[in-house]
């Protein structure tokens, strides 16, 4: 097949680009194929920033779970978190995955990704479950 992407989407949709390795023919970032390892840390709540997900040039995906009473600033890459520049907020963790501000308590970290992931809470309470898929 010509061209060396695979392109999703219809209509006035934005399309996702997804990169073919040609000697392969697996997706680039994908390492390949699916997951055979999950890494589960704990990351305590800090006031300060920290990163909480470190760069694997091997990850397949991740999720971040925040298991605190706060608001959680998560940034991707290198950078420091606040309630003015992040990449995605993560509510308190409550009975739903939704709470009740529209925030969800779960990120998944974006296909391909395999930079660090910095955070800060609002308040030092609880931690982040992370599930790291290599």
């Amino acid at each position: 097949m010509a061209g060396d992407t695979v392109g999703f989407g219809v209509n006035n949709y934005a399309s996702y680009v997804v990169p073919i390795d040609p000697a392969t023919g697996a997706p680039i970032g994908s390492g390949g194929g699916g997951s055979s390892t999950a890494n589960i840390t704990n990351a305590a709540s800090t006031i300060t920033a920290a990163t909480i997900l470190a760069a694997n040039p091997l990850r397949k995906g991740a999720r971040i779970l925040n298991n605190s009473t706060a608001i959680l600033y998560g940034l991707y890459g290198p950078g420091t978190p606040s309630a003015l520049n992040y990449s995605f907020v993560l509510g308190p963790l409550t009975a739903s995955p939704i709470v009740p501000a529209g925030l969800p308590s779960y990120e998944d970290v974006p296909f391909g990704f395999t930079g660090i992931v910095r955070a800060v809470w609002a308040a030092a309470n609880g931690n982040a479950l992370i599930t790291e898929l290599t």
